[in-house]
């Protein structure tokens, strides 16, 4: 499955949501999508990367616990996982 950039939209003001705009179904990885990175792209234009889902994960937690720590509590594991792109 292609995918394409994907970015978030910020709903709200206090408690904001972050909603991914591309929905994406995460299923098994090949091998091949294995050995290539992860990323996350923020709204910002920030994006992390990681050699794995955990990787990528943290960098984009430590993007959002600097640069937009309202964020950092309302976004999920779950939501991580599912925006991951595979580059």
């Amino acid at each position: 499955m292609t995918v394409g950039p994907q970015s978030w939209i910020l709903v709200g003001g206090v408690g904001v949501k972050v909603t991914p705009t591309l929905s994406q179904e995460r299923g098994r990885t090949t091998v091949e999508e294995d050995v290539m990175a992860r990323i996350i792209r923020c709204e910002c234009g920030y994006v992390a990367r990681g050699d794995t889902d955990d990787e990528v994960i943290d960098a984009i937690r430590a993007h959002m616990k600097t640069d937009q720590p309202a964020l950092l509590e309302t976004v999920g594991q779950e939501d991580l996982l599912d925006w991951i792109q595979v580059a």
